[in-house]
């Protein structure tokens, strides 16, 4: 170090990768120039690939390497100096080199083993290759391991689906076509399965009829026929020409724009009609608060004026030839809407017209594997309704319909009620937030008397009344199935006490019962009270906003609780 030069013999070596390795880092890290003696063949051909700055001169057997000093332009390098007392100092603005010498030990770009290994080599030129000339059930366990890997999420859907099995490229290839966090035990606990669901439902929730092209969407389908088991549409386009010109659904057109509408069209018929709408007689209640409009004779429910002069061709894209392809398929759940149109709204991107459900009733007819279906979101009225009962007639395979947070009335739930009187074994049906009033809740519960598999039903956020739920009650109190009853927020006071206390006391198979935001008061509470000492059964009523005293509240849950434990 005296002449400023580091000087490395390597004479015999034990451990070849390691000790020239570490001569490279040493020659290329050093601020002084590096000769290295190498007097082996092997050593100083790994020394070249190790470090290629490094420059040699071969004298027989012997090789010289030497290196460039890395020394700052802009600051001064020099060795310490001792002083006339014998201590160690610097010159006037050096810098102490062994300071400066340093290794980054989190740099994730270094590796001791710069050399990689055959069997590294050959994976990476499979992975490389792989789309061109795929290999992977050839190859050992361990090996296919490593290859699936470093397969990239972007190969073929063609070759992925027919070679790769494995759950890990899925789930790689799942979050980075979604970005969101799945639950896989929702999908049979399969990633694969999980990708195609999702896969399948992005490519119908972005197609547009009219517009898209058909071909990529029967690919798509034709190689997820496999594994598509349940298939979750949260929105559907409509066609781009309606978008553009701004055409409204008739069904869901304000009254006022209906009644300016037939004003325009300055017709005899169009002012007989606005003189019904504006008569004192049209849309009043009677004494009981019950809408007279709403009152159905049996002589006007007949499905004659389902069959509309509308055309049986559907505005969305047709789900009956989706689910064809889909074999397998046996959840099906579907919203006739459009999510994050932003200023771009207009009412016919919501609701579903007459030919979907025309498609939608044929579809779920004609396959023999879908056990759940579930139409929400989607402006359902009663026609839509009644079109898909009438085809639901006798079906041996659905279990749960799910018709939710629509427009259904009493007479669409009257055609419901066909379905439910030994035409259908579905276990559970949920209605919720409709427009349900005293009329269908009088027929669902003559149709539920004798059913022997609805075992749930859900009627929350409707308008069934006292009237509606005295009818409903005195006949599920014969009814043998049903296990889970939810009423909340139906108008219900405690003139419907009695009905319900005959509910609670002679049903013995109700378990789950739920009243919340029913102003039933106190009084109500201890009638429901009394009636649970003769039921052994019930184990559970939700009874929050009720009315119901603190005391009251206690006493029930008491009861319940040795019903559980009974």
């Amino acid at each position: 170090l005296s002449s400023g030069v580091v000087i490395v013999e390597i004479v015999i070596v034990v451990e070849v990768i390691n000790v020239v390795a570490a001569v490279a880092i040493e020659a290329s890290m050093s601020l002084y120039p590096v000769i290295v003696l190498v007097y082996d063949d092997n050593c100083a051909q790994f020394l070249l690939l190790l470090d290629q700055n490094l420059s040699f001169v071969k004298c027989n057997c012997l090789y010289v390497f030497h290196s460039i000093a890395k020394m700052s332009s802009s600051r001064k390098v020099d060795l310490p100096k001792q002083n006339a007392k014998g201590e160690t100092v610097l010159a006037k603005g050096a810098v102490n080199p062994r300071r400066m010498r340093r290794i980054i030990a989190d740099d994730p770009s270094w590796n001791r083993d710069r050399v990689p290994t055959l069997v590294n080599l050959c994976i990476n030129a499979i992975v490389c290759n792989f789309k061109d000339h795929p290999i992977l059930h050839e190859l050992p366990p361990e090996f296919a391991y490593q290859v699936l890997n470093e397969l990239p999420t972007s190969l073929p859907l063609e070759l992925a689906v027919r070679l790769i099995d494995d759950d890990g490229y899925w789930k790689r290839a799942a979050a980075i076509m979604t970005d969101k966090v799945h639950d896989v035990t929702k999908h049979g606990n399969s990633w694969k399965r999980l990708f195609f669901e999702k896969y399948v439902q992005r490519i119908i929730e972005e197609y547009i009829p009219g517009t898209s092209p058909e071909e990529p969407l029967h690919r798509v389908l034709a190689l997820s026929k496999d594994y598509v088991v349940n298939l979750s549409l949260t929105s559907l386009q409509p066609p781009i020409k309606a978008m553009e010109e701004h055409v409204l659904a008739p069904h869901v057109l304000p009254e006022e724009v209906k009644v300016e509408s037939i004003r325009n069209q300055n017709t005899q018929a169009g002012a007989e009609l606005i003189k019904l709408m504006e008569s004192t007689n049209f849309g009043v209640t009677n004494g009981d608060g019950v809408n007279q409009s709403n009152l159905w004779n049996e002589e006007y429910d007949n499905d004659d004026d389902d069959d509309d002069d509308e055309s049986i061709i559907a505005d969305h894209l047709d789900i009956g030839a989706v689910v064809e392809q889909l074999p397998k398929l046996e959840g099906l759940q579907i919203s006739y809407r459009v999510k994050g149109c932003g200023m771009k709204f207009n009412w016919s991107m919501f609701g579903m017209t007459s030919g979907d459900a025309q498609m939608l009733a044929e579809c779920v007819k004609y396959s023999g594997k879908i056990q759940s279906l579930s139409v929400t979101e989607s402006l359902m009225n009663d026609r839509h309704v009644r079109r898909l009962a009438s085809k639901l007639l006798d079906n041996e395979y659905l279990r749960y319909l799910d018709l939710s947070h629509n427009e259904i009335g009493d007479k669409g739930v009257r055609g419901l009620a066909k379905l439910l009187n030994g035409h259908s074994k579905i276990k559970s049906l949920c209605l919720a937030n409709n427009q349900i009033a005293e009329i269908g809740a009088q027929a669902l519960g003559k149709a539920l008397r004798g059913n022997i598999y609805v075992t749930t039903l859900d009627l929350r956020l409707n308008n069934l009344g006292d009237k509606g739920v005295h009818v409903l009650f005195k006949e599920l109190a014969h009814n043998g199935s049903l296990h889970t009853l939810n009423i909340s927020s139906n108008g219900i006071t405690n003139r419907s006490v009695p009905a319900l206390g005959d509910l609670i006391e002679n049903n013995k198979c109700l378990r789950y019962l739920d009243l919340t935001c029913n102003e039933l008061g106190d009084p109500a509470g201890k009638a429901i009270l009394e009636a649970l000492d003769r039921n052994k059964t019930l184990v559970s009523m939700d009874m929050r906003m009720t009315g119901f005293s603190p005391d009251t509240e206690i006493a029930i849950s008491e009861v319940l609780s040795r019903n559980m434990h009974a």
